[in-house]
Order: C-alpha cells, then structure tokens, then sequence
C-alpha cells in the first residue's frame, strides 16, 4: 500500500505525539521524518560522523556520505538552505522515498530509506541540477 505524506504534516504528526519518533512505537513516517532531519541536521553542521549514522553500509548513489570530507562541498553546506518543505514521504513496505528536497535552489535531491536491522537507513540518493 503507497502512502505519501508530507514533511510538514509528519512534523506536526511527531509534536502531536509527543516527539514520538524518539520512541519506539512511532509511525514509519514519523520514523522516516526523523532520518531526514538528522541527515539535514548533519549536513548543515558538516558533522561526518553524523551523517554516516543515517546512511546505510549498502549506499549506492549521489552525494556519498563522505562527500563532507571536501572542504569546499563542506562550506557550501554548512551556508545553505536546505528545503524539505516540499518534500513527500512515500511508503511501499520497507523502502522510503522522500522528495524532492532542495539544496540552495541549485540541487535537488530524492533520499530512498530501507528499514534496517537498526533502524531506517538512506539506501540511496538521486540528485540533479536545477
């Protein structure tokens, strides 16, 4: 069953529950919204290790976690506005897709999430220039 979702109306569904997405029981896309949000949170504070926590071992695509090792990618980054206000959270079993997000209105982006033994994971990263 495909259910989209918006970021915003996940945001609300995670302060609705109390910061569920900290617990347990939280919805698979409460669940997705928080790896997007550690992702950008990461992202936008160059934190390499960070951001290796979100993505899975099995990555495959654009943008490799290690990108933030270049210290001009790192400085972009670390000054831009990433835009996950458009953003839909589509669920098909145990993969996630969530997009497209916008990184400075130069780049935009769509993060695939496969639930893992430890939690959900970016498996993937599709990207292109505006």
């Amino acid at each position: 069953m495909n259910r989209a979702l918006t970021l915003g109306l996940a945001a609300l569904l995670m302060l609705g529950s109390g910061c569920a997405g900290l617990q347990q029981g939280a919805s698979v896309e409460v669940q997705v919204f928080n790896v997007i949000e550690a992702w950008k949170a990461a992202w936008l504070s160059s934190d390499i290790e960070a951001t290796k926590k979100v993505y899975s071992k099995n990555f495959v695509g654009d943008f490799q976690p290690d990108i933030l090792e270049s210290e001009d990618f790192a400085e972009f980054v670390a000054d831009a506005d990433i835009d996950t206000g458009h953003a839909t959270i589509t669920i098909e079993g145990n993969t996630a897709t969530v997009g497209p997000i916008y990184i400075e209105d130069v780049i935009e982006i769509q993060h695939t999430l496969t639930k893992e033994s430890d939690g959900w994971k970016i498996t993937g990263t599709k990207g292109e220039e505006m």
